[in-house]
């Protein structure tokens, strides 16, 4: 049920993020209501949630999209803004989207907000990483992620508006951080990729290494941001060789995975939270806009 006209719920998602949870908590503590779904964290991570007065669910984690929904699912106000466990809004932001829920009416239902990637302590300003624009801000129930692995893209009805002020996300702790970050989340990639058909070869996995540091440190400028620039362009290089490389292994029967048992696991996983009967109604309907 929804609540009050011009409530807002700030939907988080997490597992195992003591460290640096608090300083997302703190940013959102000016909302009507926190939904935290912790995934099954073996820290302190949603005691913590609980002590800001967070309504803290437990579902173990699979992936990014269903762990949403199923927060979305459970937001009580008017308007709900999703935040990452690892990213912090800013008073501008807080302020921004407090104006708009107020407001008698708005334009749009679904507003794309602005992102500000934090690396090595300083704003990374090119590398295409702003303004990373990401569908955050919504009215309860006019919007549900897509069921990818990896990346949750956007569904929804109508055209979205973009708000001023950003969400600042503070996503590698350090070099080897990221570069963890990178290799792990390319499987998740992959398998959507080898569902899809792709079977990359060896020229494609040449232009995938050449293009995508070209691309990422002179076409998107990461050369003005310094050694921060180069490190990050390196790693998305290494991570878009890696999805291709992983598919090919996939196709070649050369991975160690079971590909049979993570493409099962995936399908279960995708019943699963169809069949939620918490799950806003336009997750059951075709979809009308799908954004990545």
């Amino acid at each position: 049920m929804i609540g009050n006209s011009g409530t807002i719920t700030v939907c988080i998602i997490a597992q195992d993020n003591e460290d640096i949870i608090r300083r997302c908590l703190d940013s959102c503590t000016w909302a009507d209501e926190i939904v935290f779904v912790d995934g099954g964290s073996t820290d302190a991570t949603p005691d913590i949630a609980r002590r800001y007065g967070a309504k803290v669910y437990t579902r173990s984690f699979d992936y990014c999209a269903h762990q949403k929904n199923y927060a979305l699912a459970r937001a009580n106000g008017e308007w709900t803004l999703l935040v990452d466990s690892d990213e912090v809004v800013s008073p501008e932001l807080a302020d921004e989207v407090r104006q708009i829920a107020g407001s008698s009416s708005t334009e749009h239902n679904v507003y794309q907000v602005p992102r500000k990637l934090i690396d090595h302590g300083r704003w990374l300003r090119c590398c295409g990483t702003y303004p990373d624009w990401q569908y955050r801000f919504f009215r309860t129930g006019y919007l549900v992620l897509n069921l990818r692995r990896a990346h949750a893209g956007a569904i929804f009805d109508g055209v979205a508006g973009r708000l001023n002020n950003a969400i600042i996300h503070y996503s590698f702790a350090d070099y080897n951080h990221h570069m963890w970050r990178v290799i792990s989340r390319t499987t998740l990639s992959a398998l959507d990729y080898y569902q899809s058909g792709q079977r990359p070869g060896l020229l494609c996995l040449l232009a995938k290494f050449v293009l995508t540091f070209w691309h990422e440190y002179l076409v998107r400028r990461g050369i003005r941001d310094g050694i921060p620039g180069l490190m990050y362009s390196v790693a998305r290089t290494v991570e878009s060789f890696s999805k291709y490389a992983k598919v090919w292994e996939f196709a070649n029967g050369t991975s160690a995975l079971d590909l049979d048992v993570e493409l099962a696991h995936k399908r279960a996983a995708d019943l699963d939270i169809l069949s939620d009967e918490r799950q806003p109604e336009l997750v059951r309907r075709a979809p009308l806009n799908t954004k990545a």
